[in-house]
């Protein structure tokens, strides 16, 4: 009677195991499908390396290890090497441009000392 008893409450524990990870793994499967439904935007911060045939801009983003080839049109303003730029990235495709001019400033007052440094 005990050997019954047991193995019912053996059976009773695995139904509900089973039970609780089907119920976990639905759940999971809706957590995915509305991660997935969200677009997901990433601000990085690139410079301008070169203007290649004076149409073509070459955005150097490190963070990201990546070059970025964007046309000098979508731009508002002359684009240079040195320019940093603000970039709005979104489901892979450059959302937004922004000239960065506290450090493209930054990075000019860097340079600017470095070649002090190497003409003493």
């Amino acid at each position: 009677m005990k050997k019954l008893l047991k193995w019912k409450i053996e059976i009773i524990l695995v139904f509900l195991i089973l039970i609780g990870n089907g119920i976990a793994s639905i759940f999971a499967e809706k957590i995915a499908i509305k991660v997935e439904r969200q677009t997901v935007e990433l601000h990085v911060t690139g410079v301008v390396d070169r203007v290649e045939d004076g149409e073509i801009a070459v955005i150097i983003v490190e963070e990201l290890q990546l070059e970025l080839y964007v046309h000098v049109t979508e731009f508002e303003v002359d684009i240079k090497p040195n320019l940093w730029v603000n970039i709005t990235l979104s489901e892979g495709n450059i959302k937004d441009i922004s000239v960065n001019l506290s450090k493209t400033m930054e990075e000019k007052e860097n340079m600017k000392k470095l070649l002090e440094l190497i003409k003493q």
